[in-house]
């Protein structure tokens, strides 16, 4: 009797362990994934979130300004200039609403990671969902994961871009509509 319990004991540990050593590559994957989230996390932290909003503001105040000292009597010239500058807001459209969505985006594809490595390393059989995990299941969940992931990474180099490419563009169109602007003073 004492053997058998024995050998019970011994093939589930042998099961236990060959199960959670089953999706190896898999967890390699994730811890990966999570490692770049994480580097994009500190790359998004890098944008200058709040120089690029106090300069969204400046050019709402600047063409607050220009329509009351004008009295909405502007003149070709000076009127194409205010429109470039102001068309400048399009490079980085709904800038502020995008930042608090990807700050959303980042905790939510963490945990997500980290919750799938844990079911993968404790060989969980179902999900919260109560889906059952198995090969295929894993297969496409990586897939989703993957994507949610680069979708995340990518996004996060896109808006640095913007960023850049807006403080450039406002600078050149600050400097632009400088002249008119210290006429109307």
């Amino acid at each position: 009797m004492r053997f058998l319990l024995f050998f019970l004991c011994l093939t589930v540990g042998f099961f236990s362990c060959n199960q959670s050593s089953e999706y190896t590559s898999e967890v390699k994957k994730i811890n990966s994934l999570l490692e770049q989230v994480a580097d994009a996390k500190k790359e998004f932290d890098e944008i200058p979130h709040k120089e690029i909003n106090s300069r969204l503001e400046s050019i709402k105040s600047t063409i607050k300004f220009v329509e009351e000292a004008s009295g909405g009597e502007i003149d070709k010239n000076n009127g194409l200039l205010l429109d470039s500058y102001r068309g400048v807001k399009s490079v980085v459209k709904r800038f502020g609403k995008r930042t608090s969505q990807m700050k959303v985006e980042f905790g939510r594809t963490k945990s997500q990671l980290e919750n799938f490595k844990q079911a993968l390393l404790e060989s969980a059989s179902h999900d919260k969902n109560n889906s059952q995990i198995d090969e295929a299941y894993v297969k496409l969940n990586m897939k989703k994961e993957e994507e949610a992931a680069s979708t995340l990474i990518s996004s996060v180099e896109e808006l640095k871009a913007r960023g850049i490419r807006f403080i450039k563009q406002n600078d050149e169109k600050s400097a632009a509509l400088a002249p008119y602007l210290n006429s109307l003073k």
